[in-house]
């Protein structure tokens, strides 16, 4: 789960640094994949949606006991 966070992090970082632009990407398929802008708002999301799972994970396993 962490590496997840991570990942998104990372492309968001190369969001930030529009990497698409910087390495003259025109695919228009690649462009998608990598995404060309940058929103501190989908940090924000993902750091919301980690702790969810880790919420919901834990009240599971309190419930399983």
């Amino acid at each position: 789960m962490p590496w997840i966070l991570l990942f998104a992090g990372c492309v968001e970082v190369l969001q930030f640094f529009r990497l698409a632009n910087l390495f003259g990407i025109e695919s228009e398929f690649i462009k998608a994949i990598i995404g060309t802008t940058f929103d501190i708002c989908d940090l924000v999301a993902y750091l919301i949606g980690a702790f969810l799972v880790l919420f919901i994970k834990k009240q599971a396993s309190n419930g399983a006991n």
